[in-house]
């Protein structure tokens, strides 16, 4: 459960990264307009509203189904490389006793 969650924060907090604020602004528009330039399984936009850090606001943030899941595979894989990188922690660091 907790890895699920951490997973999710993660795609969000990658989505933000990625994104920028005119890719935002014409997601938006496509949304609004309810045209989009492509057409398929993959090309409808989804807005999914997002806490914005050290605000109790909501931030709007559209995306293709296919850039949903584009971000959320870029978040799993950062995951399972974070989770397989040694920390360190139980080396010995060369001090004397």
């Amino acid at each position: 459960m907790t890895r699920t969650l951490l997973i999710i924060g993660l795609a969000f907090a990658l989505g933000a990264c990625a994104s920028s604020n005119s890719g935002v602004r014409q997601a938006s528009a496509t949304a609004q307009n309810g045209s989009t330039a492509a057409t398929g399984p993959g090309s409808d936009v989804i807005c999914k509203s997002t806490p914005m850090t050290g605000s109790r606001t909501m931030k709007r943030v559209c995306h293709t189904r296919d850039e949903w899941a584009q971000m959320r595979r870029n978040a799993e894989e950062t995951v399972r490389t974070t989770q397989q990188r040694p920390t360190g922690h139980f080396e010995n660091q060369g001090g004397g006793g």
